[in-house]
């Protein structure tokens, strides 16, 4: 009896703690940090200017934050491509557009996210990226909560490492 009593209190801990942290989604304005994102220098030169262009092409049912999330995700791009010694300016002759999305089929819908972007450079060609990234937290009985923060972080992560790939093949 004390054996099933401390499994079941156990359980409803874990839950509860689980449960009391807030539960980001898809549909949330995501805070991400990138200072948790790698990001390997990009094989670049020439001028550093990129023009940013977003788009949110995740379902209407997701949309409600768009502007918010767009922000965000400005402001986490700028600050990696800062980094990389680049800079956002309008009217630049490299062009980025990276476009969000929902993922479209399975069980953990609400905490993943999907990255495309393609890079234009100027007078050199075009590399273009994809990623995805799940980050949903499940027990037995199902869902606990998803952290659309951190699919972010590593959606980002992998969309950059992709496409830094793609960069060291334009400039062979």
């Amino acid at each position: 009896m004390k054996l099933r009593t401390l499994i079941l209190s156990g359980l409803i801990l874990a839950t509860t703690s689980c449960a009391a942290k807030k539960t980001k989604t898809i549909s949330d304005i995501p805070e991400i940090n990138t200072e948790k994102i790698q990001m390997a220098a990009f094989p670049f030169s020439g001028n550093t200017e990129i023009q940013l262009t977003l788009l949110d092409e995740r379902a209407p049912q997701f949309k409600k934050n768009s502007s918010a999330v767009l922000e965000e995700l400005e402001r986490a791009v700028s600050d990696l491509l800062n980094k990389q010694g680049l800079r956002l300016q309008k009217n630049a002759g490299n062009k980025l557009t990276l476009s969000v999305s929902d993922h479209q089929s399975g069980r953990y819908q609400e905490g993943c996210v999907n990255l495309a972007a393609t890079f234009e450079v100027q007078k050199k060609g075009k590399v273009s990226s994809k990623s995805n990234a799940c980050m949903e937290y499940t027990h037995v009985l199902g869902r606990l909560r998803s952290d659309i923060n951190s699919a972010y972080e590593m959606a980002l992560e992998s969309l950059f490492k992709e496409m830094r790939i793609g960069l060291e093949t334009l400039y062979q």
